[in-house]
């Protein structure tokens, strides 16, 4: 699986994966609970999460944990959660770049 965000759209992340044979679909529950599936086309997924998502299939051996997506915003709410003096002083830098 592969993902990626931008600043352009920092809440939206592309991803894109394989699956094996037989798997017709990937599940996503996006942070709000949010549930969707994703439909597989020749083993190959894409679609557009939103926040923080994780993704998993049925497999023969029972359901195949993906792994979590984290876009650029998700990653850096939680970053800021965990530092957030830094945060307040990167934002005020970006408020001088500006004016």
């Amino acid at each position: 699986m592969a993902y990626d965000s931008s600043k352009q759209r920092p809440n939206t992340a592309f991803v894109a994966g394989v699956v094996p044979d037989g798997v017709h679909a990937v599940s996503v529950v996006e942070g709000g609970g949010n549930a969707r599936a994703i439909q597989v086309h020749e083993n190959v997924y894409t679609a557009l999460v939103h926040g923080t998502a994780r993704l998993s299939f049925a497999g023969s051996d029972g359901d195949v944990n993906l792994g979590v997506i984290e876009t650029l915003w998700s990653h850096n709410r939680h970053r800021c959660a965990e530092h957030p003096t830094r945060c307040q002083l990167g934002a005020q830098q970006r408020a001088t770049r500006i004016r």
